[in-house]
């Protein structure tokens, strides 16, 4: 698997603060080819990171159908996975907020190798404006559209 350049994404305009407030809520996708980084960072296989944190979500988009994608697990309130790992997202979990399994002690795990999204989230308590909005979940899909394509 070739290594796909991200950095077309990459914002620069806001700082992250770190402070947890998006990953408390809905963890952000994975684009194409971070699983692998993240997985070497906690030293597991790109297997045993699979099983033990994510989960498959998918969108629809007109003219591309269902793509699916590779998130970060949720954890409900009793602080366990909302889904069983490697399961596949269904539309009462999309509408469920609970902190990324990531996000442990007010840090994220993976920080320096985060989902493409969460590096690129539109903070409002930053930002204070709409106008600067972050990667979509249709961007990051069709960027695992267009990785399956380039195999």
């Amino acid at each position: 698997m070739g290594v796909m350049n991200t950095d077309q994404f990459q914002c620069s305009r806001y700082k992250c603060r770190q402070c947890g407030a998006c990953c408390q809520h809905s963890p952000g996708w994975f684009a194409p080819d971070e699983v692998e980084s993240a997985a070497r960072y906690l030293s597991l296989s790109v297997e045993n990171f699979a099983k033990t944190y994510l989960i498959i979500d998918s969108i629809e988009i007109p003219s591309y159908g269902k793509i699916e994608v590779f998130a970060p697990l949720r954890l409900n309130r009793f602080n366990a996975p909302a889904l069983p790992p490697l399961s596949r997202a269904d539309y009462l979990y999309r509408f469920f907020e609970g902190p990324c399994i990531f996000y442990q002690n007010d840090n994220c795990l993976i920080y320096p190798y985060r989902p493409l999204e969460c590096k690129n989230y539109y903070c409002a308590e930053i930002a204070g404006s709409a106008d600067d909005i972050g990667l979509t979940h249709e961007a990051i899909a069709l960027l695992w559209y267009n990785s399956a394509l380039n195999r």
